[in-house]
């Protein structure tokens, strides 16, 4: 407990944070590193304009996939062993991601309309039947997990866990969201890549390269910020002939807030438009709660791969993951 003139601050391992007045809780506020202002705010910034309002509807958006690839725990193996990937990162983090990019626009920018039609994406997202355990969800573990100190010799907790959900709604009918989130892969991003369908009719046979996705919208949140628009164009020439290329803007600002100064210096000053409330966390929760009830042995993977072959097989069907750093345009790209 931390006080000053009167004020006084708590925090818990599930990362809550209370303010009061050192005798009774005023606010509480659930950190999300995922929900830091700058990229929220970009994607803002694109339904102001119009864009992500086209981009946002399932007849010009196929698979959606979302990632959260992290290197280590860092030293919360105690902490992480009692909760494992899909309480740490999936219901949390990448949830919140999901409502930024499939919610309706909001009336405005405040933090009340904003919360309302986050809460109606997490109400229509359909719970995890008990057939879907073994279609929709993939757990593994790496292997030496267990070796880690504070973890158990026999634990089963997932450190890696990918989902494959789909939302009720008329805008998002059909559209699989692919979610991933493990721990020693080979990159530690935070990213979501939205497919656009292909045409009805393909005009040239080139239209399409031979490997990976010709049109996409990808934001990175994590190391850096960064929106991307992919497509295939013509190559310079009298012949009609297709190339890929990515348009990329990064932006790189060392000296700015972290993310958790930023949330704790907007819950300290009252302004709850980057933290979730309890119906959001709620409906999160029924998404997930089948899956952590009910589920296989975690499968074990290699430190340095990119998870189970589990986890490929999940969304080949939807043309495989798409893994950062395999992209053409990186913000160290020369």
């Amino acid at each position: 407990r931390l006080g000053q003139a009167g004020f006084a601050a708590g925090a818990a391992d599930d990362g809550r944070i209370w303010l009061g007045d050192g005798t009774h809780a005023a606010a509480c506020f659930q950190l999300s590193e995922s929900q830091r202002g700058d990229a929220r705010a970009a994607v803002d910034a694109l339904r102001a304009q119009g864009l992500a309002v086209h981009l946002s509807s399932g007849d010009a958006a196929g698979p959606v996939q979302r990632f959260a690839e992290q290197v280590g725990i860092e030293g919360r193996w105690g902490y992480f062993d009692k909760a494992g990937q899909l309480r740490d990162m999936i219901q949390n983090h990448l949830l919140q991601l999901l409502c930024l990019i499939a919610m309706d626009p909001p009336a405005d920018l405040s933090a009340d309309s904003i919360r309302d039609e986050k809460v109606k994406v997490l109400k229509a997202l359909a719970p995890i039947s008990p057939e879907g355990l073994t279609t929709q969800v993939v757990r593994g573990q790496y292997i030496g997990y267990r070796n880690e100190k504070g973890v158990a010799t026999d634990s089963d907790v997932e450190t890696f866990c990918a989902l494959r959900l789909f939302i009720n709604s008329w805008r998002w009918a059909g559209v699989p969201w692919y979610l991933r989130a493990g721990k020693a892969l080979p990159a530690s991003a935070v990213e979501v890549q939205v497919q656009m369908q292909a045409p009805p009719q393909r005009l040239f046979d080139d239209s399409g390269p031979a490997a990976g996705r010709a049109n996409y919208f990808r934001f990175r949140l994590q190391p850096e910020a960064m929106i991307a628009l992919a497509a295939r164009v013509k190559r310079p020439g009298k012949e009609f002939v297709g190339i890929q290329r990515e348009l990329f803007l990064c932006e790189d600002a060392p000296s700015a807030m972290s993310t958790y100064e930023r949330l704790l210096g907007d819950a300290m000053a009252g302004d709850s438009a980057l933290f979730t409330d309890e119906d959001a966390v709620m409906a999160a929760w029924a998404v997930v709660e089948p899956a952590l009830t009910e589920h296989g042995r975690a499968i074990p993977y290699a430190p340095g791969s990119w998870g189970p072959a589990e986890a490929d097989m999940l969304i080949a069907g939807d043309g495989g993951w798409h893994n950062p750093g395999a992209q053409e345009g990186d913000c160290d790209d020369d």
